[in-house]
């Protein structure tokens, strides 16, 4: 998973889940 790569590499992933959230809600 590319999240779960970024998440290793210490990158903010919470704008990305947030907007993956939004667009799942729509």
């Amino acid at each position: 998973d590319k999240l779960l790569e970024k998440y290793i590499a210490g990158e903010p992933i919470s704008q990305e889940k947030l907007a993956r959230e939004e667009q799942r809600r729509v």
